[in-house]
């Protein structure tokens, strides 16, 4: 009877204190596990890769980045020395050459990442707008993304793509633009997002293609900073600026017929100060990392359930209220049921706006594939933040069918 009046007062319920209260504690629930998923996803994913020898990484080297440029340059040569070491390469968050090109009073960095040629959409999705994928691992290839195609036609630099595409030279290395990847709903717009929302030029190689540059450009920087230049010689395009180191992680391929684990060994005995982990070791060290977030979700559903039960009790004059109107327990229970199904629904899209709202601080700019990767999140966190909501209001209801109209009226 009353059941047809519940879901246009639970909406307007959202609007009272008690209730903004509890949808921020379960939004920030909402990011953990959006961030647990996101690790499921990504450890996953990575498992497989190693599982059928794709995944290029066998032994992990971190900590250095208590040592300067100089160091870490000895650092690098030494552990290739080791005895078992195919080769390694110095990774971090791309290979990133600073001031590069420089276009209407501005700088833009230029960020080249590595892209997997089995797969194009690991380890980061990428949406074909024009052009083609690596093929065959191809180490002469490029692929840039549609905003920096714009960048560079505007400032005279034809981008053609194809085999016989626009040729940039970084580190020695000429290589030639095979496709675009971006967001084809904003195809002429591309003016506005690049004065607007970005500096940032990205740029993708095959993985071989990848540990030549990051040889090249460890060995030598460029020192000087200059922009993109046209050689009229070679009719390639030099791409020059300030490099900078591309992180503080070394990851390392072992020969084949030498034991990952020995190898490993060895480099904790050459440099005992730095954190040296196999990649089997490391697949575990994240499970338990990951494991370590449930503990932290469950604690504030607690918290919720708590505060939860405080609503309940001190708004036990409303419920009083519903039921002097005539409503049962039944009817009660399912406007909060139905109430905190709405909140558990708005976390979760807002956990999502909050982790892309991070990714485009971090990135400097959002492209459609990114928010599409990220929202994609929203449909498998949002049943089981709806039924940690459901689950932890429980202790809530007992007051709900406790509260009375004869104990309202007294206080």
């Amino acid at each position: 009877m009353q059941f047809k009046y519940v879901g246009k007062i639970s909406v307007r319920d959202l609007r009272k204190k008690s209730t903004i209260a509890i949808l921020l504690l379960i939004s920030i629930s909402a990011l953990f596990i959006n961030a647990i998923y996101s690790n499921i996803y990504v450890y996953s994913a990575s498992d497989e890769y190693f599982d059928k020898q794709q995944w290029p990484t066998e032994i992990i080297v971190g900590g250095l980045d208590r040592f300067s440029n100089e160091n870490l340059t000895k650092i690098v040569e030494g552990i290739k020395e080791i005895d078992g070491v195919k080769w390694i390469v110095v990774h971090g968050d791309g290979i990133l050459i600073l001031d590069a090109i420089e276009y209407k009073e501005k700088n833009f960095t230029i960020i080249v990442e590595w892209c997997n040629v089995d797969d194009p959409t690991f380890p980061s999705p990428k949406f074909l707008v024009e052009g083609n994928f690596f093929k065959n691992n191809n180490e002469d290839a490029i692929i840039l993304e549609n905003f920096g195609k714009q960048l560079l036609e505007d400032i005279k630099v034809p981008v053609v793509v194809g085999s016989n595409g626009t040729k940039l030279e970084i580190g020695g290395i000429p290589l030639t633009i095979a496709g675009i990847v971006g967001n084809p709903l904003t195809i002429g717009n591309e003016e506005g997002y690049i004065t607007r929302l970005t500096n940032v030029i990205y740029f993708y190689v095959p993985l071989l293609t990848y540990y030549r540059l990051i040889s090249a450009l460890f060995k030598k920087p460029p020192q000087s900073l200059q922009s993109l230049r046209y050689e009229k010689s070679s009719n390639t395009y030099t791409v020059k600026g300030l490099f900078l180191p591309p992180g503080n992680t070394v990851y390392v391929k072992v020969k084949e017929g030498y034991s990952v684990e020995n190898v490993a060994d060895k480099i904790r005995k050459k440099y005992p100060d730095l954190w040296v982990s196999t990649y089997t070791e490391y697949r575990h060290w994240c499970t338990q990392h990951m494991l370590s977030d449930i503990p932290v979700v469950i604690g504030i559903f607690i918290f919720v359930s708590l505060v939860m039960v405080w609503e309940t009790r001190y708004r036990k004059k409303d419920i009083a209220t519903l039921k002097a109107l005539g409503w049962t327990f039944k009817d009660t229970a399912f406007f909060f049921t139905l109430r905190n199904i709405w909140l558990a629904l708005i976390a979760s899209i807002l956990s999502s706006i909050c982790v892309i709202a991070m990714a485009w601080l971090e990135l400097f700019s959002i492209n459609w594939y990114q928010i599409n990767l990220y929202l994609s999140r929203v449909p498998p966190i949002t049943p089981i933040v709806i039924a940690g909501t459901l689950l932890f209001s429980l202790p809530s209801m007992y007051f709900v069918y406790k509260a009375s109209v004869e104990e309202a009226v007294r206080e």
